[in-house]
């Protein structure tokens, strides 16, 4: 059986049911509290209806974004899932597409709109510049060179897997989340796999935490530790990583040395402020988790 999530997830996601703040101490004893922000409408025409057009940000169009990235010069970039393509939006506020062509799905490497992503989900950008994206649908890694060049990290477009290895050696299945630390290892949650995967600059994926193919609640060490379609993934200036174990309804936390623990909410267990949580990023300076809850049928 195919363990993947719902096609409306991606689209529905990026409609925020809720947002749930999470505050830790020292000890990472979690609670829940409730901010106020103000949200502002950084590009797109919000409820006028999904498209594509690239221009300025009031007057661009996008169709089921599903991730965003920030790089230290004020750039955003999009992957813009229902269009397949990877769109960046500029600090000056002007909307162009970095790479996929809108409408195409497909498997190439190339430069610019000759590249095809199929439902590309995470995006994430390292210290030089190169974005990586987790290109869901089509089970495989690209990453994005300043230059925009598309090539394929790890795994083999279009084919699903539970394999580590080096490159097209590796499978994935369904990947979602994506970061990247200060040496460009890359950490993807590999949903439908269960399981946290590191990559290499070489292209070397090991499975970092949980077991592939094998879901659960446990915490543990490494592949000893369980996850359940995990989605969402952030990264905390001491190099911790906290996961939206969507499926198990929880915020984990895996260390540097891989220790996974449960930060907030029962793995498994629905209630309060964690019913289905989808994002999630970290706050720096306040040590502060945000989850996006999805809590929409599936």
């Amino acid at each position: 059986m195919d363990r993947r999530l719902s096609p409306r997830f991606a689209w529905a996601a990026a409609i925020l049911s809720a947002l749930c703040a999470l505050s830790f101490t020292n000890r990472a004893m979690a609670q829940s509290v409730y901010e106020n922000y103000t949200f502002l409408t950084l590009a797109g025409p919000g409820l006028n209806g999904p498209g594509w057009f690239d221009g300025s940000t009031t007057n661009a169009r996008f169709g089921g974004p599903a991730g965003i990235a920030r790089d230290s010069n004020g750039n955003f970039y999009v992957a813009d899932s229902g269009n397949n393509t990877i769109r960046k939006i500029t600090a000056d506020g002007s909307v162009s597409t970095l790479a996929g062509l809108a409408g195409s799905s497909g498997t190439n490497d190339g430069v610019g709109a000759t590249a095809r992503f199929n439902t590309p989900y995470g995006v994430a950008v390292g210290n030089d510049g190169t974005v990586y994206v987790a290109d869901s649908n089509n089970h495989a890694i690209r990453k994005i060179s300043p230059s925009g060049e598309v090539s394929t990290l790890a795994g083999l477009t279009g084919t699903r897997g539970a394999a580590n290895g080096t490159g097209t050696a590796a499978r994935f299945r369904f990947p979602r989340g994506i970061i990247v630390d200060s040496n460009n290892n890359v950490y993807v949650t590999d949903t439908s796999n269960d399981a946290i995967r590191k990559i290499t600059p070489a292209g070397v994926v090991t499975t970092f935490a949980g077991s592939l193919g094998n879901p659960g609640t446990n915490d543990n060490i490494g592949t000893s530790a369980r996850f359940n379609l995990p989605v969402g993934l952030t990264r905390d200036a001491a190099g911790n990583i906290y996961v939206a174990d969507y499926q198990n309804s929880a915020i984990r936390k895996i260390s540097t040395n891989a220790a996974v623990s449960t930060l907030a909410g029962t793995p498994g267990t629905r209630s309060g402020c964690q019913p289905i949580p989808s994002r999630i990023c970290f706050r720096v300076g306040v040590r502060a988790v945000f989850c996006i809850r999805y809590s929409s049928g599936l």
